[in-house]
């Protein structure tokens, strides 16, 4: 494996994580929050 490859896996990694938790933060945040306007 080359070094640079496997940086950069693993950055690519690091940036998928941080996505899928900040959706999973704005999921929560928008089922915390009844007052959107949207439901009712």
């Amino acid at each position: 494996d080359d070094p640079r490859e496997a940086q950069l896996r693993m950055i690519r990694d690091g940036e998928a994580m941080a996505l899928e938790n900040r959706l999973q933060l704005n999921d929560e945040n928008e089922e915390n929050q009844p007052d959107s306007g949207e439901e009712e």
